[in-house]
């Protein structure tokens, strides 16, 4: 059960960025790309690339990784990534 969302800064390549993360009453919520207690990035980027270079768009990237990895990233990360690989 879940009880809202609390927010959590993270690191990456690009910059820093604040994302929701679920608050977990009973604990059973295990975080995918941010670990817990983490605050860097590892496979997002990537995840963002390959997702920009299939042709998804900065909306459609940010929705799927919302409904996938159950957490915001915003569009301007979004686009602060994948502008390094059109440079």
């Amino acid at each position: 059960m879940r009880n809202g969302y609390s927010t959590k800064k993270i690191k990456t390549n690009y910059g820093e960025e604040e994302i929701k993360i679920p608050i977990d009453c009973d604990t059973s919520f295990n975080p995918m790309i941010i670990s817990k207690r983490k605050s860097m990035v590892e496979g997002l980027e990537n995840v963002i690339v390959s997702l920009y270079v299939k042709g998804m768009s900065v909306s459609d990237i940010e929705e799927q990784i919302r409904e996938v990895y159950n957490f915001d990233v915003s569009q301007s990360t979004i686009s602060r990534i994948t502008d390094a690989i059109t440079i």
